[in-house]
């Protein structure tokens, strides 16, 4: 008796094609006030991402804002050959979708029509501007593939450029987002300009934490525990690990 014919096994080709069907590679572009970074990652269909490649320039966009309310042009110049450089980049290896972001310096400045218009002339691209409500919902989100949330008072603090922003959170339900105007680069152009002096350190600690007591009721958030996102508080970490003799990770949770 004749065993049945095997069926053949599908070319290792045709598997590796199916396979790419379930990832794409997407670009994610976001301008922030002093730093733009960018990031290529296959995503999968069920949102696991695989980082290819990451760009950081450093144009300083928002140098100015905070007091003259509209972006210089050699920042927005600075700005516009990264996002050029980097999407070319991010087109180079295969990015099939690049989606760019701008966030409080071009959210605040008078003048922010001019610059999204050379973006998209110089590139093509159309930058969405984020809300601060935005960016502290992204933070938020972020702690959460990283953290468990599911429990207790939880505060995410991101620290940029231009803007602090907050995610108050609940048992792992959002209770209340706020952006306030304590980026590093804002702060340091108000209070430092003229150098770093007591009396300057001393507004602007002052400043900051009324600010931060009108968000964060002492009572009602005594006890909660705070996520730092963003550079600043990466350099935050690295620097008292430093004092401690410790080597910095790449990457710190603080």
């Amino acid at each position: 008796m004749r065993s049945p014919r095997a069926t053949p096994a599908k070319p290792a080709t045709t598997a590796r094609v199916a396979s790419r069907r379930t990832t794409q590679r997407i670009a994610a572009i976001d301008i922030g006030s002093n730093s733009i970074r960018a990031l290529v990652a296959d995503v999968s269909a069920d949102g696991a991402i695989a980082v290819v490649d990451e760009m950081k320039a450093q144009p300083r966009l928002g140098t100015e804002v905070d007091a003259t309310g509209v972006l210089g042009e050699q920042a927005i110049e600075r700005a516009v050959e990264a996002i050029a450089r980097m999407s070319a980049l991010a087109k180079k290896l295969g990015a099939e979708r690049i989606e760019a972001v701008a966030t409080s310096a071009v959210r605040d400045a008078g003048n922010a029509a001019r610059f999204l218009g050379r973006v998209k002339q110089e590139t093509g691209l159309q930058v969405r501007v984020l809300q601060g409500s935005d960016e502290a919902r992204l933070s938020f989100r972020s702690a959460l593939a990283h953290f468990d949330l599911a429990v207790g008072r939880w505060v995410v603090m991101d620290i940029g450029g231009g803007s602090l922003e907050i995610a108050l959170s609940v048992d792992g339900v959002v209770d209340d987002l706020r952006s306030l105007p304590f980026g590093a680069l804002r702060l340091t152009e108000r209070y430092l300009a003229e150098g770093v002096t007591l009396k300057a350190l001393r507004r602007l600690r002052r400043d900051v934490r009324d600010g931060l007591r009108a968000v964060l009721p002492v009572r009602e958030w005594r006890g909660a525990r705070v996520i730092g996102s963003g550079g600043t508080f990466t350099n935050l970490a690295g620097m008292t690990l430093a004092r401690q003799r410790m080597l910095a990770a790449r990457t710190v949770h603080a």
